[in-house]
């Protein structure tokens, strides 16, 4: 009777070893598919993001590309709002008092002999 109750743990045992054995095998496959991915994405990494030609400096040197475009636009707005300001507005001015001192006199005599005839 104990012989049987031997073979019996002996054969559960095996079964048991077997089933692991299998279990194991699976476990070395997906451990092994999880790998695959983290080699694909530290690979991908690598390649658009750490290389030298990759993407991020690429990005960085059409970024600086443009931030030099638009501080030289800033420089010709400000260049042309000083034109504006220095040549534009003062000949305004000096044409508005001139309006006023000599044009307004000459059209308030014109205007005052017109409504009189």
């Amino acid at each position: 009777m104990v012989q049987i109750i031997f073979i019996i743990i002996g054969i559960g045992l095996c079964t048991l070893a077997g089933a692991l054995w299998l279990f194991r095998g699976r476990l070395l496959a997906v451990l092994d598919a999880i790998n695959a991915g983290f080699k694909i994405v530290e690979d991908t990494l690598k390649v658009n993001l750490l290389d030298s030609n990759a993407g991020l400096d690429k990005a960085k040197f059409i970024l600086n590309e443009t931030s030099t475009m638009l501080n030289n636009v800033k420089t010709g707005i400000m260049d042309a709002g000083s034109i504006i300001q220095n040549n534009i507005v003062g000949t305004m001015n000096s044409t508005g008092s001139t309006m006023i001192n000599d044009v307004k006199p000459v059209l308030a005599v014109a205007r005052y002999s017109v409504w009189r005839n």
